[in-house]
């Protein structure tokens, strides 16, 4: 899981700084002034059993609202899949204001119960860093229905 996911932030760092050198610089009154990309989440996580039994093709549901604007329009919206490891990434990219975020594992055979877990996503602190907000470790633990 930590290869995994090291492997992923090396590849994010690379993808940033050939992106980042590609960007011209427009200089005027002597400011330099740079294009304002766009804002980009990235979240991932592993979907296991109660028992810690690996869970694939577990659909994962991915909603941002404006955190401001209770019962909002969705801002952006993915759907992923759990692969044969049970990992899930998603990238959504877009949004300048503060979100609330949310997150669901469900299993659509029936035989797991669904669970979701929110997200507030502000674009400040340790999570932020050039225009990417990361959540690592956006972990599901489901149970089988009945239980």
């Amino acid at each position: 899981m930590k290869r995994t996911l090291t492997h992923i932030f090396i590849l994010l760092l690379t993808a940033a700084a050939a992106s980042s050198c590609s960007v011209a610089m427009d200089f005027e009154d002597g400011m330099a002034s740079k294009p304002l990309r766009d804002r980009q989440i990235l979240i991932s996580g592993q979907v296991m059993d109660a028992s810690g039994n690996i869970l694939k093709d577990i659909t994962i549901d991915f909603n941002a609202y404006v955190l401001d604007n209770t019962g909002g329009s969705t801002v952006s919206s993915e759907t992923v899949h759990t692969d044969s490891k049970g990992l899930f990434s998603i990238n959504s990219e877009g949004a300048q204001e503060a979100l609330l975020c949310t997150v669901t594992a469900s299993d659509k055979k029936g035989m797991y119960d669904s669970q979701t877990k929110q997200i507030i996503v502000t674009w400040d602190g340790p999570s932020f860093q050039d225009n990417l907000f990361v959540v690592n470790d956006c972990n599901f633990h489901l149970n089988k229905k009945g239980n």
